[in-house]
C-alpha cells in the first residue's frame, strides 16, 4: 500500500494478489487532473467530458489491470455522502474485477463474493485515505 501527495492531490494504491488487479484512489481531482494522472502514470490516452463527484476508471494496459477510483473531494471528516460515493465506486471496481474473472452478479454465491471483495476494497481504500494514519 502506498500513498503520496503530488500535483495538488492524493494518490494511493494497493494490489490485490488474488485477482491480480491494481486499485488506485485519487482525490481531490477534477477531469483535467484525472486525464493528467491516467496519461502520466499509465501512458494511456484518456478523454472524458462533464463534471463528476466520483468515478471508477478501468484500464487494461498490456497485462496490467487497474481500476482508478477518482473522487472530486474527500474531507478530513467525511460524512455519509462521502462514504456513499466511495462505496459506489468500490462497487464498480468490484464488478469490473469479478466480471473479468468470469463471475457475474446473478445469485447468492456470486453475491457473497461481491460482498467480500467490496468490503476488502472499501476497507483498504479507507485506510489509504486516512492521511493522518501511517502506512505499514
Amino acid at each position: 500500500m502506498t500513498r503520496i501527495f503530488k500535483y495538488g492531490h492524493w494518490a494511493a494504491h494497493f494490489y490485490d494478489e488474488v485477482y491480480r488487479v491494481n486499485i488506485e484512489v485519487i482525490w481531490p481531482v477534477n477531469l483535467s487532473k484525472v486525464k493528467h494522472y491516467v496519461e502520466k502514470n499509465h501512458n494511456t490516452p484518456y478523454n472524458d467530458e462533464g463534471e463528476f463527484g466520483a468515478k471508477c476508471v478501468r484500464l487494461l494496459n498490456g497485462s496490467v489491470y487497474t481500476n482508478i477510483i477518482c473522487l472530486s473531494s474527500w474531507p478530513r471528516k467525511p460524512d455519509p455522502t462521502d462514504y456513499s460515493f466511495l462505496a459506489h465506486e468500490c462497487f464498480h471496481a468490484t464488478s469490473h474485477v469479478l466480471q473479468r474473472a468470469g463471475m457475474p452478479l446473478e445469485n447468492f454465491v456470486s453475491s457473497e463474493a461481491y460482498a467480500f471483495l467490496l468490503e476488502s476494497f472499501m476497507r483498504r481504500c479507507l485506510v489509504l485515505m486516512d492521511t493522518r494514519r501511517k502506512l505499514k
